[in-house]
């Protein structure tokens, strides 16, 4: 069981829509108000071989975003060099990594308890293979935090959004946020497409679009107290 239940786990509705990104500038933001936040994307694959050891890009920017206050190791426990999902990439290395590893390390890792806000990333989209008995839905489940689902605002998106709203709904997780990530300067395919009020027609949950290689999501997003 996990000790605390403060903080978000950042969904994503595929690969490359900007969950690390997302992840990082609220993981800095809450570091420069002088809040504790531990960032954790438990297994990443398509690590680099730097130096004889692999180096795990996204762990590497959340280890940046808070200053260097917790190590990549405790940010990364696991990470592999091969291009394909984390449970591919584990049975490859013939690595049994489960669930209940994963909430382990959250466990014994003071960091991740001690009044800190947690910021879990998954890998891929919710129903990419994690790690050998689940995928990441169910460490949603297991850890219980409130989503935060990040997609990107293109042409498409909305039927990625409900499909995850309703996979959300069968596993009872709460998705507090959707963020409407612009991974481009060039995100709006034509001017018919309106993807944010679109959206609202659909569902309750608030809908926050991020204009490209902004921070303007902070503004309303509510952190946990």
């Amino acid at each position: 069981m996990i000790i605390t239940n403060k903080g978000f786990f950042i969904a994503g509705t595929g690969t490359d829509v900007g969950k690390t990104y997302i992840g990082c500038v609220l993981s800095a933001f809450l570091y420069q108000q002088g809040i504790t936040v531990a960032p954790f994307k438990p297994i990443e694959s398509n690590c680099l071989i730097i130096d004889n050891k692999l180096h795990a890009n996204d762990a590497n920017m959340y280890f940046k975003a808070i200053d260097k206050s917790i190590t990549d190791a405790i940010i990364a426990p696991y990470r592999f060099k091969q291009i394909c999902s984390t449970a591919r990439a584990a049975k490859l290395n013939q690595k049994k990594i489960t669930l209940f590893d994963i909430v382990e390390h959250i466990n014994i890792n003071k960091i991740f308890r001690n009044n800190s806000i947690l910021i879990v990333e998954g890998a891929g989209g919710m129903l990419s293979p994690l790690c050998y008995d689940g995928f990441n839905i169910d460490l949603a489940k297991k850890l219980g935090l409130p989503i935060i689902l990040v997609a990107s605002n293109k042409l498409g998106v909305i039927n990625d959004i409900l499909l995850n709203l309703k996979l959300f709904d069968s596993y009872d997780l709460d998705c507090q946020y959707i963020i409407l990530n612009d991974t481009d300067n060039d995100t709006v395919a034509n001017d018919d497409m309106n993807n944010l009020n679109e959206l609202k027609e659909y569902t309750k949950i608030k809908i926050v679009q991020n204009d490209y290689n902004s921070h303007s999501f902070l503004q309303q997003i509510k952190i946990p107290s």
